[in-house]
C-alpha cells in the first residue's frame, strides 16, 4: 500500500507476486517506470485503488510512508489484518525532524498508536535524509501540507543542496 514512491522496490525482488496498490495514478506511472528499470514487471500488479476497497487476500500488506496519512491508521490496519496474516509498516518516526517540518507530527503519532494498539511483534528506527537541490522543490514537496509546513521551511527559502533528518521507522504486526 502506497507503493507509488518505490521507495523499497528491491525489497521486492525475491517475491513471487507483487500487488502494489496506489490511489495516485502519477505515482503508479512512476513506479510502472522504475519496476520495468528493473526488470521486475512481470512480478507487479500496479492496481489504482483505495486501500479499504481492496479485497485480494495476500501473505503480508505493507504500508510504504503512508499510514499517518490514512483518515483512520487504525481502521486500516484492522482492514490489513483481514487481507494478510502479517503487516509491515515503514513509515515516520515520532520525533523526527522532517516531520515537524511537513507539519505531519500529529499523524505520525496517530499512527504509531494504532500500531502500538494492534501490537508490534518487532521495530527498528533509522536515520534518513530528505534531500532538496533548492527551496522550491522543497515547497513543491511541502506545500500540499499546508501553512505551517510553508512557515516551517521558510529558513531555506535561500539555501541550496539542502538536508533535513528524517527518522522512520519498520514495524512488523
Amino acid at each position: 500500500m502506497g507503493a507509488g514512491g518505490g521507495q523499497f522496490l528491491d525489497l521486492y525482488r525475491d517475491a513471487a507476486r507483487i500487488v502494489a496498490i496506489d490511489s495516485d495514478p502519477a505515482a503508479l506511472r512512476q513506479l510502472e517506470s522504475a519496476v520495468a528499470a528493473r526488470g521486475l514487471a512481470d512480478r507487479f500488479d500496479l492496481v489504482r485503488a483505495d486501500f479499504f476497497e481492496v479485497t485480494r487476500c495476500a501473505e503480508i500488506v505493507v504500508f510504504e510512508f503512508c499510514l499517518h496519512e490514512m483518515p483512520d491508521p487504525a481502521k486500516a490496519l484492522e482492514h490489513a489484518r483481514a487481507l494478510a496474516p502479517e503487516a509491515l509498516v515503514f513509515d515516520h518516526a515520532p520525533g523526527s525532524t522532517w516531520t515537524w517540518h511537513a507539519a505531519e507530527e500529529d499523524k505520525v503519532v496517530r499512527s504509531t498508536q494504532a500500531m502500538e494498539a494492534c501490537g508490534i511483534r518487532r521495530r527498528a528506527v533509522f536515520h534518513g535524509e530528505q534531500r532538496f537541490r533548492d527551496y522550491a522543490e522543497l515547497l513543491d514537496k511541502v506545500a500540499t501540507q499546508g501553512p505551517t509546513a510553508i512557515e516551517r521551511i521558510a529558513p531555506y527559502r535561500e539555501r541550496r543542496d539542502i538536508v533535513i533528518p528524517m527518522k522512520y521507522l519498520a514495524a512488523s504486526l
